[in-house]
């Protein structure tokens, strides 16, 4: 899943929006709670004009971020 993840993030900085975004479902498909690609996906959201999902996405990445660090202090 990590190459899967660099090579969205790749995808992302060329430009290749529409691929980003079909590798970043394809990773939360697989793994729902991966912080990292919800994060991503919403950042891509964003910038495709689609704000409420932003809004969701972004969301969800923070909340599983804080959880994780609730649970390991």
């Amino acid at each position: 899943m990590a190459d899967e993840l660099r090579q969205a993030l790749a995808m992302h900085q060329a430009g290749q929006l529409i691929q980003a975004a079909l590798l970043y479902d394809h990773i939360l498909k697989q793994k729902a709670d991966h912080a990292e690609a919800l994060h991503r996906r919403g950042v891509l959201h964003h910038q495709m004009g689609e704000h409420e999902q932003a809004v969701d996405k972004i969301s969800r990445a923070a909340a599983l971020r804080l959880t994780n660090r609730c649970i390991k202090n």
